[in-house]
């Protein structure tokens, strides 16, 4: 069998990885996700929690085809100089865009987590003095023209 980063389309569902991302509760294009999380405001942060007892962090997990002209996973973030937000090599972070899968149903699935975290981003901004920040980008949220943003596990900060 593939490994799940190379399946496509019916392939998740054939192996199980689809179904298994249900089954947890966490996955982004389950509709009934929302029902699951809910934000803990902080002094300084917010934080995406579970609705169960004991209270703990939500790890999402969403399926995406990464996007051949927004993939920066290189080992200096495609640094070209110093920016704003990136003044040194160090600051620059390996990034990689997802846009929807071509077969259904991940293409369906798709829909439903840009609906999700919508609503997740809704939600954080209707705080008093929040800035809306998140991991979509795209031209007025449209489904069909919207790519999530990724660091790759990898050049996470520990």
């Amino acid at each position: 069998m593939l490994p799940a980063h190379l399946l496509h389309g019916e392939q998740f569902e054939a192996c199980g990885v689809r179904r298994g991302l249900f089954v947890s509760g966490f996955y982004t294009g389950d509709p009934l996700l929302m029902n699951r999380v809910k934000w803990r405001f902080g002094d300084h942060r917010d934080i995406l929690v579970r609705t169960t007892e004991p209270v703990e962090h939500a790890v999402l997990s969403t399926i995406v085809s990464i996007s051949t002209s927004e993939f920066h996973l290189t080992a200096d973030g495609d640094w070209e100089g110093p920016t704003s937000e990136a003044q040194s090599v160090a600051d620059a972070e390996a990034t990689c865009m997802g846009e929807a899968p071509c077969a259904d149903p991940l293409k369906h699935d798709f829909l439903t987590t840009i609906e999700n975290l919508s609503a997740l981003q809704e939600l954080a901004a209707a705080i008093p003095d929040s800035e809306r920040v998140g991991v979509m980008s795209g031209q007025g949220w449209n489904p069909t023209g919207t790519t999530l943003t990724f660091r790759h596990q990898l050049f996470r900060v520990r």
